[in-house]
This record gives structure tokens, C-alpha cells and sequence, in this order.
């Protein structure tokens, strides 16, 4: 018996192929060893830290790369479970001048997720379907078939509705896929309500504020008390209609494009404070008939599209110095209108800015079903009927792309790992 095993031994010593995995098993548990003995000589350091520096380092890391950080050790993954830690990291993902947002569409009641992406100047792939989706997510609804609604946007969260005439509301983390039902909503054909959707950084809350006109209801739905609150709050000289159901957030104030006496002004709402704000007026040039058309965010500044003349020339005026009306200029003149615009021809045309892309060589628009891209060094555009061109490339962020209806609808966001779970006390 002792002989056989020894022959046998001989033989699996004398054997190439025995060898090489030998050296294989020793390759592999040396280098599991090196990156054992890494992390914790890591763990160490990162551990005679001050908390307060640890979190601030933590939190100027992207939202992925937090997310494995988790999973590190049991110290690691206690203190990035804090809500806090991914709304600090959510916050300074905004103000990153290199403006790493994603988008997130709205398109045939369906989430896709793009990962990642760069716009193809070849107009034969600009009308591309969305083939080139990486993977479908299901949006948190039983019926996917309901149409769906954007609401807002704000640190990683989207705000949606979904069902006949809109009736339920509730916040969902394309990331994660955690999402939270809010409330339900019995909004009627003739009932006009727009809403806003920020974060209070004086109470650490995030707020929904719902505004109808007629009759007049102003409310505040706080995420901390899972509850709604009725506002007393009125503007001078109101009779002013919102034209767009969805608001910016910009400096903790929410921002609205109004229909009024004065077309080239935009209404503010004070999330600290609870109340509206000063009226944002837009300089024009008094021989000019000029109208606010769309409010957007470009690289954290507050944004109008300006329509000049009727159907002439659209502007892209930003707001430099935010609450500086010396501050507001003029980024972009689109110099020719496309040609879909003559399909409509009214005074209430919309038109959004979405983001930058290309390194801020073109730029993302949105109005109605259609998506323009405006390439600003040639002064030209391509329209995407329903369509965005996507073609994965790896060293580019991912997109989302969403829709509930037949059309388009779009907003720009940052990737977090806020859980609308995590946010009620109650």
C-alpha cells in the first residue's frame, strides 16, 4: 500500500499538468493573501482616521464605488448605511463641475438602462431604437402597461406617477430599485396640478409641494412625517398659471415657468421656509418680444429656453451667480428653428434643456415627443422622434430611459444610493 501510494505520488510529481496547477493554487492563494493583507493594512489606516474625515472622503466617491465600500467590513458597511453619508454624496455629485449626471426617459412604459453611452454623429444611427439597452428595470408598479409620469428629480430619487388620470405617486432609485409609495392623488381631467419635488437642507427632508390654481391648494408633503400640510402662502399680483407641471431645484428653492402678464418670469418656492420666493425676472431687450419657453438646470445654474419673436430664434440664458439678476447670460442661441417647430405653432411651445454632453460641445433639449440634439460649435441639430442615440462605450456614464406614455419625457439626475425607505420617522 505504502509502495502504490508512493508510485502514485512520483507520478503526479513527474506530471507537467499536476505542476502547473500547483502553481497555479500557490499563484492564487498568494495574491488572495496580498490582497487580504491590503485591505486590512487599509482597514487600519482608514481607521485612525477622525470619523468626520472619513465620512467626507466616503462621500466624494461615485455611488457604485460607495456601494462596494459596503461590503468591505462590518465597520465599513455600518457607517455607509447612514442616510446621511448618500445625501452628503448625492449633494456633492451635483456640484461636480465635470457634470457626470445621468438621464433618465420616459419611453413606452418601459425603463431601460444605458451603460455607457456617447451620441452618434452618424444620422443613420441617430433614429436607432433602443437597442442598445444594456438591461430592462422594472418600474415598482403592478401594471407596467399604466402610463407613467417624471415629476422631478432630486439626489439619485425620481418622482413619478403612474395610473388612470395619475392617481398614484411614489419615489423610485433607479440604482438600487428600492422604491416607496407616497400617496394617491384623485386628479380629474380638469384639474390642473403641478408639483415639486427638492430636498430641505435645514431639516435634512425631502419635500413634495402640490400647487393647483383653481381652486387654490398649496401643500407640502414632508417624506420625514409621511404626511401632508397646507400652506398659506400667496404671491403678489398672482394670476399666474404654472405652464409645466414640473419644477427645478436650484439653492433649495424650487422654480417654476408661469403663464402671465409677464411671459419672461419664473416663479420661486423657499423649501426651508415654506413659502413662495421672489419672482425671477430674465433682462430682455425692450425691442424684443421674448417669452420664457422652458426651465432647466445646466451645470447646476438655473436655466431658461427663450423663444425670440415668434418661432425666430430660441435662446439659452443660465443664471451664473444664483439670486444675482446681473448674473444671468446668454450660453447658446439655436439659429435656426427646426423644422418640426412650424408643426407647432403656439404661443405655449415648450422647450427644456436637459444637459451637456460631448465635453459641452452639444446639447440635449426635450419638447413635447421629440428630443433635439444641438450641436453648438456647427449651430446644427438632429430631432429624435421618441429616439435618443445611445452607443455603449466604456469609459462614459450610464443613462436611463423610461417612458409611460407615447411620449418622451426626460430628466437629468445623479446616480445615489438614497433609499426612499430610509427617509420617514414614523
Amino acid at each position: 500500500m505504502a509502495v502504490t501510494m508512493t508510485i502514485s505520488t512520483k507520478r503526479k510529481a513527474s506530471n507537467p499538468n499536476f505542476q502547473s496547477k500547483k502553481v497555479r493554487r500557490l499563484g492564487f492563494r498568494r495574491a488572495r493573501d496580498t490582497v487580504v493583507e491590503k485591505l486590512s493594512t487599509e482597514q487600519a489606516l482608514v481607521s485612525h482616521l477622525p470619523v468626520d474625515l472619513t465620512m467626507e472622503i466616503f462621500a466624494r466617491l461615485p455611488a457604485k464605488s460607495l456601494a462596494k465600500c459596503r461590503c468591505v467590513c462590518k465597520q465599513w458597511h455600518s457607517l455607509l448605511m447612514d442616510s446621511e453619508i448618500a445625501t452628503k454624496q448625492a449633494i456633492l455629485a451635483q456640484e461636480n463641475p465635470i457634470d457626470d449626471k445621468v438621464v433618465c426617459f420616459l419611453f413606452d412604459s418601459s425603463l431601460y438602462k444605458v451603460k455607457p453611452y456617447w451620441v452618434e454623429d452618424n444620422s443613420n444611427i441617430f433614429d436607432s431604437n433602443l437597442e442598445a439597452a444594456e438591461n430592462k428595470i422594472a418600474l415598482p408598479t403592478k401594471n407596467a402597461r399604466l402610463s407613467h409620469e417624471i415629476l422631478g428629480s432630486c439626489n439619485g430619487l425620481i418622482f413619478l406617477n403612474h395610473g388612470i388620470k395619475r392617481k398614484r405617486f411614489f419615489l423610485f432609485n433607479p440604482l438600487t430599485g428600492e422604491s416607496r409609495h407616497l400617496f394617491n392623488l384623485p386628479c380629474g381631467d380638469k384639474v390642473k396640478t403641478q408639483f415639486g419635488f427638492g430636498y430641505d437642507s435645514s431639516t435634512q427632508d425631502y419635500k413634495i409641494i402640490r400647487f393647483q390654481t383653481d381652486p387654490y391648494i398649496l401643500q407640502v408633503f414632508s417624506l420625514k412625517d409621511n404626511c401632508w400640510r397646507s400652506i398659506n402662502s400667496t404671491i403678489e399680483q398672482f394670476p399666474y398659471l404654472l405652464e409645466h407641471p414640473v419644477a427645478v431645484q436650484v439653492c433649495g428653492f424650487l422654480h417654476w415657468q408661469v403663464i402671465g402678464p409677464n411671459p419672461d418670469i419664473v416663479l420661486t418656492f423657499d423649501l426651508g421656509q415654506e413659502k413662495f420666493g421672489e419672482l425671477i425676472n430674465i433682462p430682455k431687450d425692450p425691442e424684443e418680444d421674448t417669452r420664457i419657453v422652458g426651465v432647466g438646470i445646466l451645470q447646476g445654474c438655473l436655466c431658461v429656453t427663450r423663444r425670440i419673436g415668434f418661432n425666430k430664434s430660441f435662446g439659452i440664458w443660465a443664471m451664473k451667480k444664483y439670486g444675482v439678476a446681473e448674473s444671468w447670460t446668454k450660453l447658446i442661441t439655436l439659429k435656426e428653428s427646426p423644422a418640426f417647430l412650424d408643426a407647432y405653432q403656439t404661443r405655449y411651445f415648450q422647450l427644456f434643456p436637459i444637459r451637456y454632453i460631448n465635453n459641452g460641445r452639444k446639447l440635449i433639449l426635450q419638447n413635447f415627443n421629440n428630443s433635439i440634439i444641438y450641436d453648438i460649435e456647427k449651430g446644427s441639430y438632429k430631432i429624435s422622434h421618441n429616439r435618443i442615440p445611445i452607443i455603449p462605450r466604456e469609459e462614459h456614464e450610464s443613462w436611463l430611459m423610461d417612458s409611460g406614455s407615447s411620449t418622451l419625457k426626460m430628466t437629468s439626475y445623479v446616480e445615489s444610493l438614497v433609499s426612499p425607505n430610509s427617509l420617514c420617522r414614523v
